[in-house]
Protein backbone atom coordinates (compact mmCIF):
# COMPACT_ATOMS: atom_id res chain seq x y z
CA UNK A 1 0.00 0.00 0.00
CA UNK A 2 1.25 3.47 -0.91
CA UNK A 3 0.36 6.76 0.79
CA UNK A 4 1.11 10.21 -0.59
CA UNK A 5 1.33 13.39 1.45
CA UNK A 6 1.93 17.12 1.39
CA UNK A 7 4.61 18.49 1.49
CA UNK A 8 5.60 16.15 -1.32
CA UNK A 9 6.33 12.70 0.09
CA UNK A 10 5.47 9.07 -0.56
CA UNK A 11 5.34 6.15 1.89
CA UNK A 12 4.99 2.39 1.44
CA UNK A 13 3.91 -0.42 3.74
CA UNK A 14 4.48 -4.11 3.01
CA UNK A 15 2.90 -5.44 6.21
CA UNK A 16 -0.69 -4.14 5.98
CA UNK A 17 0.14 -0.83 7.64
CA UNK A 18 1.95 -2.05 10.75
CA UNK A 19 5.07 -0.18 9.62
CA UNK A 20 5.74 2.45 6.95
CA UNK A 21 8.86 3.35 5.01
CA UNK A 22 9.41 6.76 3.45
CA UNK A 23 10.54 6.74 -0.17
CA UNK A 24 13.41 9.14 0.30
CA UNK A 25 13.89 9.65 -3.43
CA UNK A 26 10.53 11.41 -3.67
CA UNK A 27 11.28 13.68 -0.71
CA UNK A 28 14.70 14.58 -2.10
CA UNK A 29 13.22 15.32 -5.51
CA UNK A 30 10.69 17.65 -3.90
CA UNK A 31 13.38 19.46 -1.96
CA UNK A 32 15.46 19.86 -5.10
CA UNK A 33 12.60 21.09 -7.29
CA UNK A 34 11.02 23.34 -4.63
CA UNK A 35 7.64 22.86 -6.26
CA UNK A 36 5.36 25.85 -5.64
CA UNK A 37 1.65 26.08 -4.94
CA UNK A 38 -0.54 29.12 -5.72
CA UNK A 39 -2.47 28.86 -2.44
CA UNK A 40 -0.14 29.62 0.47
CA UNK A 41 -2.22 27.53 2.89
CA UNK A 42 -1.65 24.36 0.83
CA UNK A 43 1.64 22.53 0.31
CA UNK A 44 2.51 20.92 -3.02
CA UNK A 45 1.54 17.28 -2.56
CA UNK A 46 1.24 13.82 -4.06
CA UNK A 47 -2.25 13.78 -5.55
CA UNK A 48 -2.46 10.42 -7.34
CA UNK A 49 -0.47 7.15 -7.19
CA UNK A 50 -0.44 4.61 -10.03
CA UNK A 51 1.47 1.32 -9.70
CA UNK A 52 1.82 -0.46 -13.04
CA UNK A 53 -0.23 -3.70 -12.72
CA UNK A 54 1.99 -5.47 -15.25
CA UNK A 55 5.34 -4.38 -13.78
CA UNK A 56 5.66 -4.25 -9.97
CA UNK A 57 8.88 -2.23 -10.21
CA UNK A 58 7.21 0.64 -12.07
CA UNK A 59 5.31 3.30 -10.08
CA UNK A 60 3.87 6.64 -11.22
CA UNK A 61 2.67 9.53 -9.11
CA UNK A 62 1.28 12.98 -9.84
CA UNK A 63 2.42 16.11 -8.04
CA UNK A 64 0.08 19.01 -7.51
CA UNK A 65 1.78 21.22 -8.69
CA UNK A 66 4.83 19.56 -10.25
CA UNK A 67 3.95 17.20 -13.10
CA UNK A 68 4.40 13.44 -13.08
CA UNK A 69 7.14 11.44 -11.37
CA UNK A 70 8.00 7.78 -11.86
CA UNK A 71 10.27 5.07 -10.53
CA UNK A 72 11.49 1.97 -12.35
CA UNK A 73 13.10 0.31 -9.34
CA UNK A 74 10.23 -0.03 -6.86
CA UNK A 75 10.69 3.49 -5.52
CA UNK A 76 14.43 3.64 -4.87
CA UNK A 77 15.07 6.39 -7.44
CA UNK A 78 12.66 8.82 -9.09
CA UNK A 79 12.48 10.94 -12.24
CA UNK A 80 10.07 13.75 -13.01
CA UNK A 81 8.69 15.23 -16.21
CA UNK A 82 6.59 18.24 -17.17
CA UNK A 83 7.26 17.92 -20.89
CA UNK A 84 4.05 18.56 -22.77
CA UNK A 85 1.75 18.50 -19.73
CA UNK A 86 0.14 21.05 -17.46
CA UNK A 87 2.14 20.67 -14.20
CA UNK A 88 -0.99 20.82 -12.00
CA UNK A 89 -1.67 17.07 -12.33
CA UNK A 90 -4.69 15.63 -10.51
CA UNK A 91 -5.50 12.07 -11.55
CA UNK A 92 -3.52 9.33 -13.29
CA UNK A 93 -5.02 6.26 -14.94
CA UNK A 94 -3.63 3.51 -17.14
CA UNK A 95 -5.20 1.63 -20.03
CA UNK A 96 -4.33 -1.99 -19.11
CA UNK A 97 -4.72 -3.09 -22.71
CA UNK A 98 -2.19 -0.63 -24.20
CA UNK A 99 -0.17 0.68 -21.19
CA UNK A 100 -0.99 4.23 -22.26
CA UNK A 101 -1.15 6.60 -19.29
CA UNK A 102 -3.77 9.34 -18.98
CA UNK A 103 -3.70 12.39 -16.73
CA UNK A 104 -6.18 15.09 -15.78
CA UNK A 105 -4.93 18.51 -14.75
CA UNK A 106 -6.08 21.69 -13.07
CA UNK A 107 -6.01 24.46 -15.62
CA UNK A 108 -2.38 25.48 -15.17
CA UNK A 109 -2.65 28.19 -17.79
CA UNK A 110 -3.77 30.27 -14.81
CA UNK A 111 -0.62 29.50 -12.76
CA UNK A 112 2.96 30.70 -12.97
CA UNK A 113 5.00 27.49 -12.74
CA UNK A 114 7.86 27.25 -13.33
CA UNK A 115 7.84 30.79 -14.76
CA UNK A 116 5.13 31.76 -17.23
CA UNK A 117 2.28 29.58 -18.55
CA UNK A 118 3.19 27.49 -21.58
CA UNK A 119 1.00 27.01 -24.68
CA UNK A 120 0.35 23.35 -23.84
CA UNK A 121 -0.94 24.14 -20.34
CA UNK A 122 -4.56 24.63 -19.40
CA UNK A 123 -6.01 21.48 -20.99
CA UNK A 124 -8.18 18.99 -19.11
CA UNK A 125 -6.80 15.62 -20.30
CA UNK A 126 -3.37 14.43 -21.47
CA UNK A 127 -1.96 11.10 -22.66
CA UNK A 128 1.50 9.56 -22.65
CA UNK A 129 2.48 6.67 -24.93
CA UNK A 130 6.08 6.48 -23.62
CA UNK A 131 5.45 5.62 -19.97
CA UNK A 132 5.15 9.19 -18.74
CA UNK A 133 8.21 10.74 -20.37
CA UNK A 134 6.28 13.03 -22.70
CA UNK A 135 2.63 14.03 -22.93
CA UNK A 136 0.10 15.19 -25.51
CA UNK A 137 -3.13 17.08 -24.86
CA UNK A 138 -6.32 15.29 -25.91
CA UNK A 139 -8.81 18.11 -25.33
CA UNK A 140 -7.47 21.18 -27.16
CA UNK A 141 -10.75 21.66 -28.98
CA UNK A 142 -13.02 21.31 -25.94
CA UNK A 143 -14.30 24.20 -23.77
CA UNK A 144 -13.20 22.63 -20.46
CA UNK A 145 -9.74 23.27 -19.03
CA UNK A 146 -10.04 21.59 -15.62
CA UNK A 147 -10.12 17.82 -15.14
CA UNK A 148 -10.41 15.73 -12.00
CA UNK A 149 -11.94 12.23 -11.69
CA UNK A 150 -11.13 9.80 -14.49
CA UNK A 151 -12.02 6.13 -14.96
CA UNK A 152 -11.49 3.60 -17.72
CA UNK A 153 -14.38 1.29 -18.48
CA UNK A 154 -13.68 -2.05 -16.71
CA UNK A 155 -13.83 -4.15 -19.88
CA UNK A 156 -13.10 -1.60 -22.64
CA UNK A 157 -9.70 0.07 -22.29
CA UNK A 158 -10.37 2.52 -25.12
CA UNK A 159 -13.37 3.98 -23.25
CA UNK A 160 -12.47 6.66 -20.73
CA UNK A 161 -14.72 8.90 -18.61
CA UNK A 162 -13.54 12.26 -17.26
CA UNK A 163 -15.18 14.83 -15.02
CA UNK A 164 -14.32 18.32 -16.28
CA UNK A 165 -15.07 21.94 -15.40
CA UNK A 166 -14.36 25.44 -16.73
CA UNK A 167 -11.72 27.56 -15.07
CA UNK A 168 -10.05 26.95 -11.72
CA UNK A 169 -11.82 26.70 -8.32
CA UNK A 170 -11.24 30.37 -7.52
CA UNK A 171 -13.50 31.18 -10.48
CA UNK A 172 -16.34 28.90 -9.42
CA UNK A 173 -17.98 31.57 -7.28
CA UNK A 174 -19.77 32.77 -10.41
CA UNK A 175 -23.56 32.20 -10.66
CA UNK A 176 -23.05 29.14 -12.87
CA UNK A 177 -20.55 27.54 -10.47
CA UNK A 178 -17.97 25.10 -11.82
CA UNK A 179 -19.86 24.53 -15.09
CA UNK A 180 -19.00 20.85 -14.70
CA UNK A 181 -19.63 18.10 -17.24
CA UNK A 182 -18.94 14.43 -17.85
CA UNK A 183 -17.16 13.59 -21.09
CA UNK A 184 -16.37 10.21 -22.62
CA UNK A 185 -14.08 8.89 -25.31
CA UNK A 186 -14.53 5.50 -26.96
CA UNK A 187 -11.34 5.65 -29.03
CA UNK A 188 -8.57 6.46 -26.59
CA UNK A 189 -9.01 10.21 -26.72
CA UNK A 190 -9.27 10.90 -30.44
CA UNK A 191 -12.89 12.04 -30.13
CA UNK A 192 -15.04 13.00 -27.15
CA UNK A 193 -18.74 12.99 -26.32
CA UNK A 194 -20.40 15.32 -23.81
CA UNK A 195 -22.77 13.06 -21.85
CA UNK A 196 -26.06 14.82 -21.12
CA UNK A 197 -28.76 12.14 -21.15
CA UNK A 198 -30.65 12.95 -17.96
CA UNK A 199 -27.87 15.27 -16.72
CA UNK A 200 -27.90 19.08 -16.66
CA UNK A 201 -26.08 20.61 -19.61
CA UNK A 202 -23.65 22.11 -17.09
CA UNK A 203 -23.39 21.02 -13.47
CA UNK A 204 -23.13 23.71 -10.81
CA UNK A 205 -20.75 21.58 -8.73
CA UNK A 206 -17.67 19.79 -10.05
CA UNK A 207 -17.76 16.03 -10.45
CA UNK A 208 -16.27 14.41 -7.35
CA UNK A 209 -15.90 10.78 -8.40
CA UNK A 210 -16.94 7.99 -10.77
CA UNK A 211 -17.24 4.27 -10.11
CA UNK A 212 -18.52 1.11 -11.79
CA UNK A 213 -20.59 -1.79 -10.48
CA UNK A 214 -18.11 -4.71 -10.27
CA UNK A 215 -20.92 -7.16 -11.02
CA UNK A 216 -22.16 -5.21 -14.06
CA UNK A 217 -19.64 -3.04 -15.97
CA UNK A 218 -22.47 -1.37 -17.90
CA UNK A 219 -23.67 0.21 -14.64
CA UNK A 220 -21.84 3.24 -13.27
CA UNK A 221 -22.31 5.97 -10.69
CA UNK A 222 -21.26 9.61 -10.70
CA UNK A 223 -21.17 12.07 -7.80
CA UNK A 224 -20.86 15.85 -7.68
CA UNK A 225 -19.66 18.12 -4.93
CA UNK A 226 -16.50 18.64 -2.95
CA UNK A 227 -15.51 19.74 0.54
CA UNK A 228 -16.32 23.40 -0.02
CA UNK A 229 -19.53 22.81 -1.99
CA UNK A 230 -22.95 23.51 -0.50
CA UNK A 231 -24.43 20.19 -1.59
CA UNK A 232 -23.89 17.21 -3.87
CA UNK A 233 -25.74 14.80 -6.13
CA UNK A 234 -25.38 11.14 -7.09
CA UNK A 235 -26.40 9.82 -10.51
CA UNK A 236 -26.85 6.28 -11.85
CA UNK A 237 -26.44 5.00 -15.41
CA UNK A 238 -27.09 1.44 -16.59
CA UNK A 239 -25.93 1.93 -20.19
CA UNK A 240 -22.31 3.14 -20.00
CA UNK A 241 -23.32 6.72 -19.32
CA UNK A 242 -25.72 7.30 -22.20
CA UNK A 243 -28.66 7.92 -19.82
CA UNK A 244 -28.69 8.92 -16.17
CA UNK A 245 -31.07 8.87 -13.21
CA UNK A 246 -30.73 11.19 -10.24
CA UNK A 247 -30.40 9.51 -6.84
CA UNK A 248 -31.43 11.75 -3.95
CA UNK A 249 -28.44 12.90 -1.93
CA UNK A 250 -27.64 16.23 -0.31
CA UNK A 251 -24.09 16.12 1.08
CA UNK A 252 -21.00 17.11 -0.95
CA UNK A 253 -19.46 13.94 -2.38
CA UNK A 254 -15.72 13.52 -2.92
CA UNK A 255 -15.50 9.75 -3.40
CA UNK A 256 -17.62 6.74 -4.35
CA UNK A 257 -17.18 2.98 -4.01
CA UNK A 258 -19.46 0.15 -5.12
CA UNK A 259 -19.53 -3.06 -3.10
CA UNK A 260 -19.47 -6.54 -4.67
CA UNK A 261 -23.17 -7.14 -4.01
Amino acid sequence: LYAGRGPVGLFITRDEGNSWQEMEGVTKLGEKREWPYPATVIDPHVRSILPDPSNPKLIFASIQIGGVIWSEDEGKTWTDSVEGIDPDVHWLDLNPQTSEIYATTGGGAHWTYPATPQPHWGKAVYKSIDRGRTWTSLTDHLPWDYGEPMRHHPTDGAMLYVGVARGVPTEWNRPTGAEGSLIRTADGGKTWQHLTGGLPELLYDPIGDLTFDPADPETMFMATGRGDAAWGQVFLSRDRGANWRHLIFTAPVSSLACGPN
